[in-house]
């Protein structure tokens, strides 16, 4: 069965597909690449982000293929500029760094051979040119005359475009063979031959203003993979960003761990946003409205994938949704749970439910343990399970427990307490009232109730249907793509058929889920010095959400982020956190969190919503909790594993029945109160 999701990654795409699979972004390609601005830009992203297939997108090659056959010089002038694309990544710039030699050797020598390589990159679309406009094509002599004059002695490479480019790619052989064999030789005997950065803006210049109707056109040099360059290297790019002139200018894509410097080689100048350059942070692109937007994109871009193999209804149009809807499932849960826990009735006797089970030892540890002033006699535990069970609705009944340990950790008379829930139950049963505590909590934790239910009866979590797919994906085009592909791969090892059949299996889903969260968890480990902090502290921070998310008495709903004031902490542990974004294992929320006692606005982080399923977490960002500054160091610092297991003991105590904490280390200020409270964001 041929997999629509199999190629994830532009950079292996055609020309030719990088149009086909082509989705505008939201907010729109051309508005958010500024492809005719004149001011420089990072593309900054996260892996899969989608800056290659923007970048190339607005590539020449593409500008041709948009335009049709032929593309003729009046078409490109209405595009208003000439994207000159090449991946950073084919300089091997790791050729030029020690070796015996000084690194102000190294940074001349790599600053004249990014110019002639560039240079190359705009000869070959120029000789293009020359084909399509015979106005340049006259003047090819002329051109070649000023081009040769470009180097401080003159070059001699001949009065043709063909022989010009030839002439640079014979240097650029001659810089390789230097390069490549200084280790052998001990010797760098390199001779600089043009003023840097002239090879890059005055060649088109020369060509271009040479032609009436490309004269105006704005030659774009996009620039990928910056990540590939070392601090040095990257110093020089920034100084050809800050001293760009006409008819040039530089768009730069990278990762967002990619980007090591502003400085310049400019007389110590180091560039600042708005004033040298501007950013467009695609993964908060795509994020900014993820309900309508980024939904709609990634729909679209399924929709594309499907159609190239046939699959029918996928090519857009209003029954686009319906379409894939049947396709991957999910969507409403049905009234109560009820279908979605009807393995609970399968599964179990009434006297056999391990939530009810569970409720009975804890009250009976109870009355052994407290004190006078009792919350529950043991001839009163039969009443209260009878109050709060109900076999009809597994999942109405694991809320009533929920509602039961939030008000026995308030000290409330249990039995008193089972009735009032019971009466609402049955209020809410056959009323379904929007107001009141038991419709809260039912709003707030139905679904983490659910879960709870999922984990005790040994079931696999489910995370089910494109929308929650696109939710995972947390605005990374290659994310839901992987997901998509591994869900598509069980799918063929499961023996489904869903081009044929229309739909894929609960079953297929669930694996596919799991092998593109565990793939996005290696993917996603860092590199550097702070890279086993980040991931030791992602792994710490990811096991306490499954604590409380599974504990009895959870505050937060759908628990996956944490807030907290990280002026507090040691720089190293801020280090740490930044790594694990800057990876995307965390995401930083810009709004941040006020602290409930001050005016004090925190950081807030959500764990990446593609590693929930490695935890068995919600992928949904709506809890919160509030992180004191030794906890946070306890996961993200060199903190010993008894220690950091010893700091959140204390925490993890106050969810959990009998006793919940046995009133210790109640943090008040850090808590927020119980009932129906679920902090959203």
């Amino acid at each position: 069965m041929q997999n629509p999701f199999n190629v994830t990654k532009a950079a292996h795409f055609t020309d030719k597909e990088v149009l086909e699979y082509w989705i505008d972004i939201p907010g729109g390609g051309v508005e958010s690449l500024k492809p005719t601005g004149r001011m420089p830009m990072f593309i900054l992203g996260g892996k899969g982000s989608g800056k290659t297939h923007l970048m190339r997108y607005f590539s020449y090659p593409l500008q041709k293929l948009r335009a049709g056959d032929p593309l003729s010089p009046g078409k490109l002038a209405d595009d208003g500029f000439l994207g000159v694309y090449l991946r950073l990544e084919g300089l091997n710039a790791h050729r030029f760094q020690g070796k015996q030699q000084t690194e102000e050797k190294w940074e001349t020598v790599f600053a004249y051979y990014m110019d002639i390589w560039l240079a190359q990159r705009f000869m070959v679309v120029a000789k293009d040119l020359l084909t399509m406009d015979s106005e340049l094509a006259r003047n090819e002599r002329e051109i070649c005359a000023e081009l040769n004059g470009l180097f401080d002695e003159p070059l001699g490479a001949g009065d043709t475009f063909d022989l010009y480019t030839d002439k640079l790619k014979e240097l650029q052989k001659e810089l390789d063979i230097q390069i490549n064999n200084c280790a052998l030789t001990g010797t760098l005997d390199v001779r600089i031959e043009a003023t840097s950065g002239r090879l890059i803006f005055d060649l088109p210049n020369a060509v271009i203003r040479r032609s009436a109707p490309l004269r105006d056109l704005l030659v774009v040099y996009l620039l990928d993979e910056l990540e590939w360059l070392t601090e040095t290297q990257q110093r020089y790019v920034n100084t050809l960003l800050r001293e760009r002139r006409d008819p040039c200018s530089i768009k730069i894509g990278a990762r967002l761990y990619g980007l090591k410097t502003h400085e310049t080689m400019s007389a110590g100048e180091t560039n600042r946003e708005g004033a040298e350059f501007e950013c467009l942070r695609l993964d908060h692109r795509m994020r900014e409205d993820r309900q309508k937007k980024f939904k709609g994109f990634s729909q679209d871009m399924c929709s594309r994938r499907l159609a190239e193999v046939g699959f029918v209804g996928a090519s857009g149009g209003r029954g686009q949704k319906q379409h894939l809807a049947k396709l991957f499932g999910g969507g409403k849960h049905s009234d109560f749970y009820v279908e979605e826990t009807r393995f609970v009735h399968d599964k179990y006797r009434p006297d056999e439910r391990s939530s009810i089970a569970r409720l009975i030892k804890q009250l009976n540890a109870l009355v052994e343990r407290q004190s006078s002033n009792k919350l529950v006699r043991e001839k009163d535990i039969p009443a209260i399970i009878s109050a709060i069970s109900t076999v009809e609705y597994p999942l109405l009944e694991k809320l009533n427990i929920f509602m039961l340990y939030q008000d026995w950790q308030k000290k409330r008379n249990l039995l008193e307490s089972a009735m009032e829930i019971q009466n609402s139950y049955e209020e809410f049963v056959k009323q379904r009232p929007k107001a009141g505590r038991y419709a809260r909590c039912y709003g707030h934790f139905a679904a983490d109730m659910y879960a709870q239910l999922l984990r005790e009866t040994d079931q696999k979590q489910r995370y089910l249907g494109l929308d929650r797919f696109v939710e995972m994906s947390a605005g990374l085009p290659r994310n839901l793509l992987i997901i998509l592909k591994c869900v598509w791969q069980w799918a063929a090892f499961y023996g489904e058929e869903p081009l044929r059949n229309g739909t894929v299996s609960e079953r297929a889903q669930i694996s596919g889920v799991r092998e593109a969260s565990e793939w996005f968890y290696k993917d996603s480990q860092a590199h550097g010095p702070n890279a086993e902090r980040a991931r030791q502290g992602v792994d710490r921070l990811a096991e306490i959400f499954r604590e409380i998310y599974f504990s009895d008495k959870p505050t937060e709903c759908s628990l996956c982020a944490f807030s907290a004031n990280l002026t507090a902490v040691q720089p190293i542990v801020r280090e740490s956190i930044e790594t694990a974004c800057a990876w995307s294992s965390l995401i930083e929320i810009d709004s941040g969190q006020r602290d409930r006692n001050s005016s004090r606005v925190d950081r807030k982080f959500q764990l990446n919503p593609l590693l929930a399923p490695r935890w068995d977490l919600p992928t949904a960002r709506r809890g919160v909790i509030p992180l004191k500054p030794e906890e946070v160091e306890a996961l993200f610092g060199d903190v010993e594993k008894e220690k950091y297991k010893a700091v959140f003991r204390p925490r993890l105590a106050r969810y959990e029945a009998p006793f919940f904490g046995s009133g210790r280390d109640n943090e008040k200020a850090n808590v927020p109160d119980e009932s129906t409270q679920c902090e959203l964001f």
